[in-house]
């Protein structure tokens, strides 16, 4: 999970296997988090915290 704290990029090159960890790692630092793809355990988890997604 690539982090860019105050930092500008001109490319983000392919990031893969996010995990459902990475999800409290983003939250601790209020950060947003993007994700391609679905998994029911962690869909479960948004609803349970009213993310908005």
């Amino acid at each position: 999970m690539p982090v860019f704290w105050g930092q500008k990029t001109e490319l983000i090159g392919p990031v893969r296997s996010a995990r459902h960890y990475f999800l409290d790692y983003a939250m601790e630092h209020d950060a947003i988090y993007v994700h391609i793809g679905w998994s029911l355990w962690l869909w479960r988890i948004y609803r349970s915290w009213a993310l908005t997604i």
